[in-house]
């Protein structure tokens, strides 16, 4: 019974596959084809819904800096939500200073709480790998470095393939392909993959489960990157793979995980001519097989010549906006008006600095016009700093920004912290500034406190050079301070050498007292005696010096114009030192100093 359920099963798989090759050698090359089309299979019937977790890092802090891994994860977002389906809710994603290990870790927690049985997952990793042995054993761990990931401590600050692993089992989808852009080894695999099992596609598409993860290369391989490409090796042969369907051999509109490594790994070793060995292994023992579905092939134009040129225009703002057609920048800015362009379908891309990216994967039909409007609303707030004077100091989270005027600054959605530091006036608090929406963020000034000539003074009464920091004059305050921390310690040596050489004095003395032949300890009495009197002249020069110091640092105060900082400003929006007004008990004074 067995071996005869194993031959209908067979029979089936061949027929099946004997009908799509059929179809591929009837339809040309210009021609739409599909298999969900031909056999009615809904990509629903496959998978209930599609998500992604899309991780790019370039600007790593203890690890080399990468050029096109935050590049590498925006096409492919753009790829999986405009070709295969990918709504953009369900698509995670986490670039640069987002991509920390409790971001990433929380983000695969998302995925085990929203994925169903029945959802397909794709994990996306473009940045640093790396490979350590395991301590008391010869086998290999392989870590993706999160941008917090520390060199020295992998175990603690990178996410290992144990650890994704537990992840991915956690998650309830039942697909989940992961496609890692680095080279590493380590992967904690289950199972090696096996190019020439018999797979029942149907089967493999609907019901069993699946982990599975192409990576870029081994532990001892360099992932490549190059300008000309505007990606890494494997990025840039993933995108045309999956783009143009070159990874579909069977032309069917599906490509199986399977393909798509087969065509990575030949492309891959072709490009970077023998650099990177891209690897294709299960993580669990799972039989099922991951299948990206071609969305566009559910819509109605086919069988359709293909071998005449459409026309694309872009009319709308924003102007001067950059476009890729399909992942290639051309050398036309918005608006275009009947761009030529070859008839199928084509993902266009319109992005501009401080804008959300507009993305969509119209079919150009032949000697037609293909009009699109794009939808760029301001994905990031802007700060304006017009309402600040004249050379107020600047820094954003530490990062000195300069002087104003200042121009506008982008700054994406997030948290911020804004430090202002204004000629003439009191340290303000630093603003705690939320960047929550598409709009433009103006400094609200709190109530201004005067810097004053007599604050000024008091601090260098207590300490030389604190009135001078205070009043902005930094050259003087390091002169005044350093210094008359010199004559201090000058002085404070000599006390220390006095309380020692007045001892050794007063033993001379005794000594030349006691002693029976005083002609003796003459000499040696009348040198301590000399030693003592140069420590005391040393002693009192010092305190001359740093009296002197403390005096003139005074008087530089005293000397020094009053600010002018009120200038600009309304009266309402200075607090003063002195009030005068009416109190509970009559009329009353009110002087503050404040440090």
């Amino acid at each position: 019974l067995l071996n005869f359920t194993m031959s209908i099963r067979h029979k089936i798989a061949s027929i099946f596959i004997f009908t799509i090759i059929s179809m591929s050698i009837v339809h040309s090359e210009n021609t739409v084809r599909g298999l969900l089309r031909s056999s009615n299979i809904s990509p629903a019937d496959i998978y209930a819904n599609q998500w992604a977790l899309i991780i790019g890092i370039n600007k790593y802090h203890d690890f080399p800096q990468l050029n096109y891994a935050v590049e590498d994860a925006k096409s492919m977002k753009t790829l999986l939500n405009t070709q295969y389906g990918f709504p953009e809710e369900n698509i995670l994603m986490l670039l640069d200073e987002k991509a920390t290990k409790n971001n990433i870790t929380n983000a695969f927690y998302t995925l085990v709480e929203k994925t169903g049985p029945d959802d397909a997952i794709v994990v996306f990793y473009a940045g640093h790998g790396e490979t350590q042995k395991i301590p008391g054993g010869k086998e290999d761990l392989g870590y993706l470095i999160p941008i917090d990931g520390k060199m020295g401590s992998l175990p603690r600050t990178a996410l290992s393939m144990k650890t994704i692993n537990i992840h991915a089992n956690e998650i309830p989808a039942k697909s989940m392909l992961f496609l890692v852009d680095a080279c590493y080894g380590g992967l904690a695999a289950a199972g090696n993959y096996r190019s020439n099992r018999q797979l029942d596609i149907i089967k493999g598409l609907t019901k069993d489960r699946c982990r599975q993860i192409i990576t870029a290369g081994k532990k001892d391989e360099q992932v490549v990157e190059n300008e000309k490409w505007q990606h890494s090796a494997f990025t840039r042969v993933l995108l045309d793979g999956l783009m143009e369907l070159k990874a579909d051999t069977d032309k069917d509109g599906i490509v199986m995980a399977n393909q798509l490594y087969s065509y990575i790994q030949n492309n891959v070793l072709k490009l970077t001519e023998g650099g990177q060995t891209p690897q294709f292994n299960n993580l669990s023992t799972d039989e099922g097989e991951f299948a990206f579905i071609d969305q566009n092939l559910m819509l109605s134009d086919f069988d359709i010549d293909l071998s005449g040129f459409s026309f694309l225009t872009i009319p709308s703002e924003p102007f001067g906006a950059l476009i890729k057609i399909d992942d290639e920048v051309i050398d036309k800015k918005t608006p275009i008006i009947n761009e030529k362009i070859k008839s199928g379908y084509h993902t266009v891309t319109v992005f501009k600095k401080g804008y959300k990216e507009f993305s969509k994967r119209p079919f150009f039909k032949p000697n037609e016009t293909t009009v699109i409007h794009t939808v760029m609303n301001l994905f990031e707030g802007i700060l304006s700093f017009s309402s600040l004077p004249k050379n107020s100091l600047i820094s954003i989270d530490g990062e000195l920004m300069g002087l104003t005027p200042l121009e506008n600054i982008n700054l994406e959605q997030g948290r911020y912290i804004v430090e202002v530091g204004i000629p003439g006036y009191e340290k303000l608090p630093a603003f705690d500034l939320n960047i929550d929406s598409s709009m433009v963020y103006s400094l609200t000034l709190p109530r201004l406190v005067p810097k004053t000539k007599t604050k000024a003074f008091m601090r260098s009464a207590i300490l030389p050079g604190w009135g001078q920091r205070y009043y902005e004059e930094p050259k003087k305050s390091t002169g005044f301070g350093t210094t008359a921390l010199l004559s201090g310690l000058f002085c404070l040596y000599n006390q220390l050498q006095y309380s020692q050489l007045s001892s050794d004095y007063d033993k001379a003395v005794a000594d030349y007292q006691s002693s029976g032949d005083p002609e003796t300890k003459v000499e040696h009495m009348l040198n301590m005696y000399d030693q003592l009197k140069v420590n005391e002249q040393n002693t009192n020069m010092g305190a001359y010096v740093l009296g002197g110091i403390y005096t003139l640092n005074l008087i530089d105060i005293l000397m020094e114009q009053p600010f002018n900082g009120s200038s600009g400003f309304s009266n309402s929006s200075i607090e003063t030192d002195v009030k005068v007004g009416i109190t509970p008990n009559g009329p009353g004074l009110e002087i503050g100093i404040r440090f």
